[in-house]
């Protein structure tokens, strides 16, 4: 049994044949737009981390090699350890076009960049994190006093400037003669994990530095993650990231949500060897195989709206805790979910559950979490709901177990100690069911066989 989704193997020559989210499309419309304005511009794919941008601007690369674009992609994470990402582009740079002689003016003027640049942002970073005032003094210049001195950062600062606009003019010429009239395509992914300073240091170099005609950048993003790097390199809350990232991003794209996720991952994970175990399907003489339509669905209610990453995480810890089930073993899908769900996402509310925090409020929790879902699926939800609290009160008073009590034959006969927050007649109709079925199968009654199954997995952390 796999326990986590291994990385997806990128076909050269087909490279979305292993994609599962069907998202070459999207490869292609973005290609599209490359080809159409081809004179220079950033992109950004904003999406939250764990949604699969990684995997994507992979395979878009080769899709782009096929189409005779030259890439080069640059993992911003991987190389934070450097002080200035300057020095990694050109180094990306040359190593993709080193049997290329026309490149070294190129890389010469670069490098004279690299040694004469000395960016602002460096000293906001030094005095946001260095309490002395001698070293801030130095860098900013404060304590020169002379007129030499200011002559020669004038002399300086027009170095500099010549400098960047012969780099970029060296690097305009070369894309121009080198790649086929097609532009040059960086594709900068992980930016948002890098340190904070390095982040934002890299967005001001590509603008200053790559503002050329034929050079794309595609950044893959999570721009909230961004943004407060932002915030926090420049000691601000109150900036506006937004309006600043705008400087940088000329179009903006986010990958639409797959909806074929959780049937993938259910194959994955083989979920279908638990639900079809013969013993499970004839326990007690009742085909209880309809576990697994309830359970896709609960899937699909609870985790549609997470991200790629939390969907997997959830479904292989939900696999983990099935494994060490006894064969045969018999529970309600929809609550097994619902609880994996809360133990990754609402850990606070799981917690209550573990330390036996009272019907009310747990209940109050509950709905709070559920809301949001209801206009989804309300059927499904006062199912959940029927189930959660019938199997919670349960565990809290195991003398007397029911919240839903008949008194006669007649159907407005009954005792109910807790009232549906959804819809409290189909409620009680669910309530019902499970009172019919109680003979069966005794583990519908307390929701701490699940959650002691849940926790013997305790231990494991699923990355």
């Amino acid at each position: 049994m796999n326990i986590k989704n291994n990385e997806v193997e990128i076909d050269k020559a087909l490279p979305f044949k292993n994609c599962k989210l069907n998202r070459q499309i999207y490869a292609t419309t973005l290609t599209s737009i490359i080809e159409n304005y081809n004179q220079g511009f950033v992109l950004a794919i904003n999406n939250k981390w764990g949604y699969g941008k990684t995997t994507f601007v992979q395979m878009w690369e080769q899709h782009l090699i096929n189409q005779g674009f030259q890439t080069i992609y640059f993992n911003a994470w991987k190389n934070d350890f450097e002080d200035n990402p300057l020095l990694a582009l050109i180094g990306e740079l040359n190593s993709h076009f080193q049997q290329n002689n026309n490149i070294a003016p190129v890389i010469q003027k670069a490098i004279t960049v690299a040694k004469n640049a000395v960016p602002t942002l460096v000293k906001a970073v030094v005095s946001k994190y260095i309490d002395t005032e001698i070293i801030v003094d130095a860098i900013d210049g404060i304590s020169k006093g002379t007129m030499e001195l200011f002559e020669k950062d004038i002399k300086e600062y027009n170095d500099r400037k010549e400098s960047i606009e012969e780099f970029k003019t060296s690097l305009s010429k070369f894309v121009a003669d080198n790649t086929e009239d097609k532009p040059l395509i960086f594709i900068i992914d992980e930016l948002d994990r890098c340190r904070p300073n390095y982040s934002v240091l890299l967005l001001e170099q590509i603008k200053h530095l790559f503002s050329v005609p034929n050079v794309v950048f595609i950044l893959s993003i999570d721009k909230i993650q961004l943004g407060n790097a932002i915030k926090g390199v420049y000691g601000n809350d109150k900036i506006d990231s937004e309006e600043y990232l705008r400087r940088f991003i000329d179009i903006e794209y986010s990958l639409p949500k797959p909806d074929n996720y959780i049937p993938f991952l259910y194959d994955y994970f083989d979920f279908k060897s638990f639900f079809y175990d013969s013993d499970r399907i004839q326990r007690f003489g009742i085909n209880y195989n309809q576990d697994d339509e309830l359970f896709q669905i609960s899937c699909k209610n609870l985790l549609s709206n997470l991200t790629l990453r939390q969907q997997e995480k959830i479904m292989s810890h939900i696999r983990i805790v099935l494994r060490i089930c006894p064969k045969g073993y018999i529970f309600h899908s929809h609550l097994l979910v619902f609880l994996v769900y809360c133990k990754i996402i609402h850990q606070e509310f799981y917690l209550k559950l573990i330390g036996k925090e009272d019907i009310q409020t747990v209940h109050n929790d509950f709905y709070a979490i559920i809301k949001p879902l209801i206009k989804i699926k309300e059927d499904d939800m006062v199912s959940l709901e029927a189930f959660f609290l019938q199997s919670y009160y349960s565990s809290l008073s195991p003398r007397n177990y029911a919240i839903y009590n008949s008194k006669s034959n007649s159907s407005d006969d009954y005792d109910l100690l807790i009232e549906s927050k959804i819809n409290n007649e189909l409620f009680i109709r669910k309530l019902k069911s499970i009172d019919s079925t109680r003979f069966y199968n005794a583990f519908y009654d307390s929701i701490d066989n699940l959650l002691d199954r849940i926790e013997l997995t305790n231990g494991v952390i699923i990355n």
